[in-house]
């Protein structure tokens, strides 16, 4: 997962300036799926 951080940042510098609403749905999307992976590790104490 930590390798995905520079993929996004990368993508949202790039991508943002030019279109804006549909990057933005991605990365949101992306920081979802990083929240749902970390989930169970947080919420089961593991």
């Amino acid at each position: 997962m930590a390798a995905q951080a520079p993929i996004v940042l990368f993508f949202a510098i790039k991508w943002v300036p030019q279109s804006p609403r549909q990057a933005l749905t991605v990365v949101a999307l992306q920081v979802g799926a990083a929240l749902a992976a970390m989930a169970p590790v947080f919420l089961l104490h593991w």
